[in-house]
């Protein structure tokens, strides 16, 4: 009986690892319709690895056991609720993000879905079962030194499966899916961990292939600007990024009762003193960072890690961008955001963008601000922009003013307070659907934010002095928001072809200005451009960099982490153009990495 007992133990020590696997991805997918057999087996040998290391090293096989189970349960917990708030899984580099994440947590809803309950269930069960594991690896290896050096062992085989995992070569042998453009895939198809441990890949920048910084530092050193037209009576700038700000036609046909964003859809219609289009952004459904980081830089996350937080990991000291330019002209710059000041780390990294006064949720609160569902509304983030042209200290100095919204941010669930829903989708009669819902309290942000910045500009339409109105969005929201749009056009947002992915990062932008400029429409650009749009339409010369970025849109007018855009009009995966951008990409290399002095 002894016997029996002994070898049901081994069976369970051997078991539980696999089953752990099994119960924890169940939380996240249905693992028969999307984990192939061989990754299967690799994720089971892995689990089964990591919990022999655990057992060695604590020397107590149902501790070991159950910190194993504790731990996945917990990751694959925590990815399933990202990908209910942002339509992807963790990755490595948003550990950097935790305390951003952990600002906007309590403004989305944790009631656990079917699959969480059923997996959790499923992870009691496990540990119940650990109960009837009597292994006592003190006893089958005595001597706690064998069992710490066997211990060392597998943690080296441990971290070389990792490292291995992060080589296409090897990760494809063993039957990988790589997610080309949505990172869901990649958990989804490979297992959580496996996910994880390929996409570290992408945390390191390599220097692009035949760097020199001498060449590229010659380059610039050649480019002639001519600062001798700048004009004195330049206008003031007041850029207004807005936070999931996106025209949703772009991804499929539908009517609403009522227009959603009448002012700027009046200004691409012929609006005067105007120029409107949409620009291409690298990010969809957060990750808003990176869109500040193309527009204030003129870099493109087309060269850096997928996924990847330019903030956390690269701004690391005083870079080149559109503040420190400025502020030599004689500009005073502002850069502020409306909600927590330790979001992605804009408190360190702002000042390295050269920006002099720096504002975040407290100050704006100083001044009674209106809030919608929880957020500072536009309106109060445009009257405080007001507020700041109407008392500046320096009357003759023009004003840089960069500014964050909040209003539009997820999520877009149920009947928040303080808040109307005013659009509705023709087609969409259940209204007490939660997508109906969902997708009609987003429409409705939309033309809140559309009527403050119709608001702002007549304010200041016949202004003495001159001015410049830049908005444009971050990023589309994730595709689960318009779900009933693709539904509406016999698509599902969870199958999206290449040009259905592209549109998908396509935003609205309009640069407006109180006095007479060359109007243009339907324009088709990319983030890391619309700062030179701005600068030429103040008539600003740009500096060597910009001049660099001017030449180089000629022939590739759209650059994104997405996709590329030829002079011939031709459209690309941006990987498949890398050949063609390399100019661009050491340039790029040098100013992030090796210009350490000529950032203005």
């Amino acid at each position: 009986m002894n016997k029996i007992k002994k070898i049901g133990s081994w069976i369970i020590l051997l078991a539980v690892p696999v089953l752990i696997f099994y119960a924890t991805q169940y939380i996240i997918c249905d693992i028969a319709e999307n984990v192939r057999w061989k990754m299967q087996i690799a994720n089971a040998i892995f689990y089964e690895v990591t919990a022999w290391f655990l057992i060695l090293l604590t020397g107590r096989t149902k501790l070991a056991l159950r910190i194993e189970l504790a731990f996945m349960w917990f990751f694959a917990l925590a990815d399933a609720y990202i990908y209910i708030f942002r339509d992807s899984y963790i990755q490595p580099w948003d550990i950097l993000s935790f305390h951003t994440a952990m600002n906007v947590a309590g403004n989305f809803s944790f009631i656990p879905d079917q699959r969480m309950i059923i997996g959790t269930v499923m992870c009691l069960g496990i540990f119940v079962l650990t109960f009837f594991c009597d292994v006592d690896i003190r006893k089958t290896i005595r001597k706690a030194s064998y069992r710490i050096a066997a211990a060392v062992v597998l943690l080296v085989c441990l971290v070389t499966f990792g490292k291995a995992m992060q080589s296409d070569e090897f990760s494809k042998s063993i039957g990988f899916h790589e997610g080309k453009f949505r990172l869901y895939v990649t958990t989804q198809y490979n297992g959580y961990v496996m996910g994880f441990l390929n996409k570290m890949k992408y945390l390191s920048v390599e220097k692009p292939s035949g760097y020199s910084s001498k060449e590229e530092r010659s380059i610039l050193e050649n480019i002639k600007t001519d600062e001798s037209s700048i004009n004195e009576d330049m206008p003031d700038i007041v850029v207004v990024m807005n936070e999931a700000f996106s025209d949703p036609l772009v991804d499929g046909s539908f009517t609403t009762n009522v227009d959603y964003m009448p002012f700027i859809h009046s200004l691409e219609n012929g609006g005067e003193n105007a120029i409107t289009g949409y620009v291409n952004v690298s990010v969809n459904g957060g990750n808003t960072p990176n869109s500040e980081f193309e527009f204030l830089t003129g870099n493109s996350l087309a060269f850096l890690p997928e996924g990847s937080i330019p903030y956390q990991s690269y701004v690391n000291g005083n870079i080149d961008a559109l503040p420190w330019y400025l502020g030599s002209l004689g500009y005073h710059t502002i850069g502020q955001h409306n909600y927590d000041a330790s979001g992605w780390n804009r408190t360190t990294v702002y000042p390295r963008l050269g920006f002099e006064e720096v504002h975040f949720e407290d100050y704006f609160y100083e001044y009674d601000p209106s809030l919608v569902r929880n957020y500072i509304s536009d309106a109060s983030l445009f009257d405080q922009i007001s507020y700041q042209l109407d008392n500046r200290e320096d009357s003759d100095a023009p004003i840089f003013s960069f500014s964050v919204s909040m209003q539009n941010h997820s999520d877009y669930d149920g009947d928040p307070e303080n808040f109307e829903r005013t659009v509705f989708v023709d087609g969409l009669d259940d209204i007490e659907d939660k997508y109906v819902k969902r997708l009609s309290n987003y429409l409705s942000l939309v033309r809140l934010s559309d009527k403050a910045l119709e608001d702002f500009t007549e304010k200041y339409k016949n202004s003495d002095r001159k001015l410049i109105v830049v908005m444009f969005g971050d990023h589309q929201p994730s595709a689960s928001v318009l779900r009933n749009i693709y539904e509406l056009n016999g698509g599902s947002h969870k199958e999206l072809d290449e040009e259905a992915t592209n549109n998908l990062y396509r935003v609205p932008f309009v640069i407006w200005a109180n006095y007479d400029i060359e109007e243009k429409n339907g324009v088709e650009t990319s983030l890391n451009y619309l700062g030179n749009y701005v600068l030429n339409t103040a008539g600003i010369p740009l500096n060597k960099y910009r001049s660099f970025l001017g030449e180089f849109e000629k022939d590739f007018p759209v650059v994104s982490a997405i996709r590329a855009v030829n002079s011939k009009g031709e459209t690309m995966p941006v990987s498949e153009a890398m050949k063609d951008l390399s100019s661009y990409q050491k340039m790029q290399y040098y100013e992030l990495f090796d210009d350490k002095d000529d950032y203005k």
